[in-house]
């Protein structure tokens, strides 16, 4: 006997991301760029960087990071009920797919084949030769992609 709660957003289009933080709170994403929260309240941030593909969020640092369709990612930092924009990394030839919070610091993997370290040095890793990382998952600091090249890719930093 699961209870199934309704949520009306102001403008939806497509929702196309979102993290659960808890049964009350949540944050998703559109395809226009949208990304909207219910954190003990109701606000939104609207993006100049078309449809998010990917949200993942730091409990410890309060933080947010963003996955775009127009070649981008973006670090947010939450606070007070609004959503400030830290950095915003465009250093992308294609889409970003996803981004995720790891121990060594938040990644970012897309179109391009690569995972991108979002730390100071803002590495790229080359992981797939043909573009497309298809499917990333992680344990702590180890990642496994597949990608349009038919590989499986493991990784550790």
């Amino acid at each position: 006997n699961g209870e199934i709660k309704t949520r009306y957003p102001k403008d939806w289009k497509i929702a196309t991301a979102a993290y659960i933080i808890d049964c009350d709170n949540y944050i998703v994403a559109d395809s226009f760029g949208t990304i909207c929260f219910n954190m003990d309240k109701y606000f939104e941030k609207t993006t100049d960087y078309g449809t998010v593909f990917d949200i993942d969020y730091n409990q410890n640092t309060n933080e947010i990071i963003t996955a775009h369709e127009f070649h981008v990612a973006n670090l947010w930092k939450l606070n007070d009920s609004k959503l400030e924009n830290i950095k915003c990394y465009k250093g992308y030839t294609s889409r970003v797919w996803g981004a995720k919070f790891l121990p060594i610091g938040p990644i970012t993997y897309g179109e391009d084949g690569c995972i991108h370290l979002l730390d100071e040095s803002e590495t790229i890793f080359h992981l797939h030769r043909i573009k497309n990382i298809t499917a990333f998952d992680s344990i702590g600091d180890e990642v496994v992609t597949s990608g349009q090249d038919g590989l499986i890719k493991q990784f550790k930093q």
